[in-house]
């Protein structure tokens, strides 16, 4: 009966590797496992070549012997135009075991799509010439050199992407930060407790967190950023500037200068903009607890319900700064 209830502890762990010509045109690939990690990546040739890593503990482990034993896992096959790897359904009741199935699939560079998705592991794509889709239940996602749209969901884990070409990137994580350097085309970013941090945007950014900090270094278009909990960091953001925190302060810096309409606020927390000397805006700032100052404006107040506007060169672009409970900053660039 104790063993029963505490289950075997036996464990089998193996590595298989198989590869398979395709029979015809292939563009897509599909990955589903319940239980493991996924590894994609295109390379310089025909055959598809697949590294199957299983793992068994419990009772079940006792019946396997080889590496082959344990092909009853999962399946690598061909259906149509799409290579297909899946992690079978195991419906036979063994005291305390556990399956799990891992695989590193080296596909030819004809692929254009990967559907990937993994209950309990984490997803890694490089070297991918195509559009990918990765789903993550509970494990991080990292994409890497990438050509082609992205969309991206992780419930609980993080999400990195790197050096990615399409034309939409999308990635959003329940439980978990998100990371992007060096994309271009437009972005959206979401997640619900976790930092969002983005590098060289070249395309429009749009993020929202609802508990988290938000740094963004470089935006070539229109920014847009919101979180519920947390600071907002901007340096060299693009022509349409909105940010947005509940709690906590947001810092803009920039060298090139105010370049469309800005909409900065929060609730509670200081606002800084370190704006260039010869930046054409107009500033329009509101703060109901909190000070106005810094070198690029020729006003230094403080008090309650203070409303001030401050024009600087031509005054073409509408800046607007508010904060309900907490100081304003403008200072100049040197």
């Amino acid at each position: 009966m104790l063993n029963f209830l505490l289950g075997s502890r036996a464990k089998f762990e193996g590595t298989k590797e198989v590869t398979f010509t395709p029979d015809g045109i292939v563009d897509h690939v599909k990955v589903q496992v319940h239980n493991g990690r996924i590894v994609v990546k295109q390379a310089e040739q025909d055959h598809v070549q697949a590294i199957v890593h299983v793992v068994v503990k419990g009772e079940l482990a006792e019946e396997i012997r080889d590496i082959s034993d344990a092909d009853r896992f999962w399946e690598l096959e061909q259906n149509g135009g799409c290579i297909v790897f899946e992690q079978r359904e195991f419906t036979r009741f063994y005291s305390g075991s556990s399956i799990k199935v891992s695989v590193e699939l080296i596909v030819p560079k004809a692929l254009t799509q990967a559907s990937l998705e993994s209950h309990n592991g984490s997803i890694e794509v490089r070297d991918f010439a195509g559009k990918v889709y990765a789903h993550s239940h509970n494990g991080s996602v990292d994409i890497t050199r990438v050509h082609g749209d992205v969309n991206v969901l992780s419930h609980n884990g993080s999400i990195e992407l790197q050096h990615i070409a399409a034309k939409v990137v999308r990635a959003e994580t329940h439980h978990g930060s998100i990371t992007l350097d060096t994309v271009t085309g437009d972005v959206e970013l979401d997640t619900r407790h976790g930092s969002v941090e983005t590098k060289n945007i070249d395309g429009a950014l749009r993020l929202l967190t609802r508990n988290g900090s938000v740094r963004v270094d470089k935006v070539a278009g229109d920014l847009k950023a919101e979180t519920h909990n947390g600071k907002i960091v901007v340096r060299e953001c693009g022509k349409n500037v909105t940010l947005h925190t509940h709690n906590g302060s947001v810092r803009v810096q920039t060298e090139v200068g105010v370049q469309g309409p800005w909409k900065v606020s929060s609730h509670n927390g200081s606002i800084e903009l370190n704006v260039p000397q010869d930046t054409n805006a107009m500033f329009q700032m509101h703060t109901s607890a909190g000070k106005v100052h810094g070198n690029a404006i020729p006003v230094q107040s403080h008090g309650y319900v203070q409303n001030i506007m401050v024009k600087k060169g031509d005054g073409e672009h509408l800046v607007e700064v508010e904060t309900h409970r907490g100081s304003i900053e403008v200072s100049e660039s040197k």
